[in-house]
């Protein structure tokens, strides 16, 4: 079950329980007035932090206390707050920037490892949450990863539909602006088939006017100094580099 609720700085924050779970959490815009015990995350220092998401955590027969999870650094992605496959686990998404964090210990805390995350899948029949960012997908069970695709497209990955065996997603993966790549991933292995695995990229030689080739959302990127470029291929990366020395 999903629903949204507005967070810290008016973030409008989806709320998803798809998974049981066995403590009481409350989204937060701000800090209450009495005092409680309060850790900023990354790091679960007590001491200060960045602004980011509020949740308060209710353990059963434990104290309460609230966490602050830092926002993406740059901001980007989606805010919210998802239940886990480990009915004692909480994963809360800051702007992209993800965490898992335990209900009954504050100070054990894991960082999802994709960002920033643009899209969240929780898939109870399988007993896992999917995560995906610009490229690829990172699926958790109960126990941590499950498993990890490598890169899937260039760009734009988006998730279409999810059957019982598959997730199916397209992309952007080739020189055409308007040219997207299906794919497809084995949810019990993470196994896929499309994307990139059935495209062959042709590659101009690096040089400034290689920088041409580039599609224009590309071009922008590179000017800008975009960490985004990094998912691009070592030839294309030299590619797009070249064009900021016109």
């Amino acid at each position: 079950m999903s629903r949204r609720a507005k967070g810290h700085s008016m973030d409008c924050i989806v709320e998803d329980t798809s998974f049981p779970y066995l403590y009481d959490y409350t989204p937060l815009r701000e800090r209450p007035g009495m005092p409680v015990p309060t850790y900023y995350y990354p790091g679960a220092h007590t001491e200060g932090g960045r602004d980011g998401v509020l949740v308060r955590f209710a353990p059963p027969g434990r104290t309460p206390w609230i966490g602050i999870f830092a926002f993406g650094d740059p901001p980007a992605g989606k805010s919210g707050i998802y239940t886990h496959p480990d009915e004692h686990c909480l994963c809360i998404v800051a702007r992209g920037h993800g965490y898992l964090i335990r209900d009954a210990d504050p100070t054990r805390c894991e960082e999802v490892a994709v960002e920033p995350i643009l899209d969240v899948r929780p898939i109870p029949a399988r007993g896992l949450l999917i995560f995906a960012d610009f490229i690829r997908l990172v699926a958790y069970d109960r126990s941590g990863i499950a498993w990890h695709t490598g890169r899937l497209v260039l760009d734009d990955l988006h998730i279409t539909s999810i059957t019982s065996d598959y997730i199916l997603g397209t992309g952007y993966a080739g020189y055409d602006e308007e040219t997207g790549y299906d794919f497809r991933v084995d949810l019990a292995t993470g196994f896929h088939d499309g994307g990139l695995l059935s495209v062959v990229v042709k590659v101009a030689p690096a040089s400034p006017s290689a920088a041409s080739l580039l599609p224009e959302r590309l071009r922008r990127l590179c000017h800008k100094g975009c960490a985004r470029m990094n998912v691009l291929p070592e030839r294309l990366r030299r590619c797009s580099i070249a064009c900021t020395t016109e």
